[in-house]
């Protein structure tokens, strides 16, 4: 299958669903940085919170990029970070909004991708 074939099988709804939670996923990654840059300049406590929540949203964005090249591992790693992530923001008390936003993309994400299965490789 050659990449164009590819891009037109992503179809309007996955495109459209990658985009918007890679944005949603910098955003928190810039967020995060600056909340932790605020701590360790301020010596608070518990600087390892935003740190770990960046590192989870680096493999997130790895992940994204990968399926976008539809790759099926990249998927799977996909849906492991964001259960990792979901629990970690719960626990650490990420805003329930926030929370209710990220489910409500994933879940947007995942039945796109469910939708377009096959094409994965």
């Amino acid at each position: 299958m050659s990449v164009s074939q590819k891009q037109a099988g992503r179809g309007t709804a996955l495109t459209v669903s990658l985009a918007v939670f890679t944005l949603f996923e910098i955003f928190a990654l810039v967020i995060n940085f600056l909340v932790w840059q605020q701590i360790v300049t301020h010596g608070q406590r518990n600087p390892e919170v935003p740190a770990g929540a960046m590192v989870l949203l680096v493999v997130a964005l790895i992940a994204l990029a990968g399926v976008w090249l539809w790759w099926r591992k990249a998927v799977y790693l996909l849906a492991a970070v964001v259960a990792v992530a979901v629990v970690y923001d719960s626990v650490f008390g990420l805003a329930s909004l926030a929370l209710l936003i990220r489910l409500v993309l994933i879940a947007a994400l995942g039945w796109c991708i469910k939708q377009k299965w096959e094409s994965f490789r």
